[in-house]
């Protein structure tokens, strides 16, 4: 599980992440991105009823996600904030295709 210091949980740091910050989309998920203040790194992941009606699918993504960014948090360049967001083709991806998809987007987007 990510630490609570890596995690964007209120409403109003997901508000500024979608309205200040940049968006970069892959084959099946997304990010969006906004510079922080201080050198903390924050992510949040947004998975929509549309995706699946049935909460364990959208939790299983999650928590794969969460795990992705976990092991590779210290790869990853610091001072952001990171929304993460999935369209419909992510149902069926194994965690094998969805960490080097995430990785590869945060590399891209992040520099």
């Amino acid at each position: 599980m990510l630490k609570k210091e890596n995690r964007l949980i209120l409403d109003r740091d997901f508000s500024r992440v979608f309205s200040k910050g940049k968006s970069f989309w892959g084959e099946f998920l997304g990010i969006r991105v906004a510079r922080r203040d201080d050198d903390g790194l924050r992510f949040g992941f947004v998975i929509s009823n549309k995706i699946s009606k049935k909460a364990t699918v959208r939790n299983r993504i999650k928590r794969q996600l969460r795990e992705a960014v976990r092991i590779n948090l210290d790869q990853i360049t610091k001072g952001y904030d990171v929304a993460v967001m999935v369209n419909s083709k992510i149902i069926g991806k194994k965690y094998q295709e969805l960490e080097p998809a995430l990785i590869g987007l945060l590399k891209k987007s992040l520099g």
